[in-house]
Order: C-alpha cells, then structure tokens, then sequence
C-alpha cells in the first residue's frame, strides 16, 4: 500500500475514495463517497468443506469452480470501474479424516503452495477422491 493510500485509510482496513458523478441532461453535480478495500490488500482465508458422506466428495470440485469463476469476476459493486477484483494464491488443501477428530491423528497435506488452477486440475483428477480415505 502507498503511503498515499495508507492516509486515507480508515482501522487500516479501507480507504475512502471521492466520486462525482454527473446527470447527462441537467448537468448537475452529484459527489459521494465510497469506502473501499484498497488495491493489493490481502487477506487470509479458511474455508471448511464437511464430507460426510461419499457423494459429498463432488462438492470440493464446485467449490474450486466457484472460485475460479469469481476471479474472473468481481466481488461486491463497481466492477467494472475497477474494484472487487480477487486473486486466491498460496492455496493449501488439508484433509482431516475422523481421525484427526477422534484420535488426534495428524491431518493430511494433499497440495501446497498452489494457484485455483492448480488446485482445480488436482481435485479433478479421476484419483482424487481416493486421497479423501479414512486411514
């Protein structure tokens, strides 16, 4: 973040950007002001998918799928004047089996490191769902 950008921010989570917006037929001036993420931000995130039974397997699939669809996409308004975009990067996939919940077994590392297309190929990979084992 610029030292421009980190002025405007507000807890150092957002920024406060001044828009004027223009009516077409009386020309009238109409200022507002958005709070925004600022640009390169990063974010952590976890997400927990709960496979509770064989079909549910699919469902990581979807998952990946929804998030390759929204970085080629925009999250929340004003995306076409350049805001919401969302990059995942450094993915990390971790299978914890009943295991893990009822013996303390460790968890398992399936994939590190990896980008959303990465991660898409692995998981749909004809041998993924045998990874996903009670052992």
């Amino acid at each position: 973040i610029t030292d421009t950008m980190r002025e405007n921010l507000e807890d150092e989570l957002t920024e406060v950007k001044s828009e004027n917006a223009i009516d077409r037929i009386t020309s009238q001036a109409n200022p507002r002001t958005l709070e925004r993420v600022p640009a390169g931000a990063r974010f952590r995130v976890r997400m927990v998918l709960d496979i509770l039974c064989e079909e549910d397997k699919r469902l990581i699939s979807r998952l990946v799928e929804g998030m390759r669809l929204l970085e080629d996409d925009t999250l929340g308004g004003g995306g076409s004047r350049g805001s919401g975009r969302v990059r995942f990067s450094n993915l990390r996939l971790v299978w914890r089996n009943r295991n893990f919940y009822a013996t303390g077994a460790a968890e398992q590392e399936l994939l590190s490191g990896a980008d959303v297309a990465t991660l898409q190929a692995f998981v749909n990979d004809p041998a993924f769902p045998a990874k996903l084992t009670e052992a």
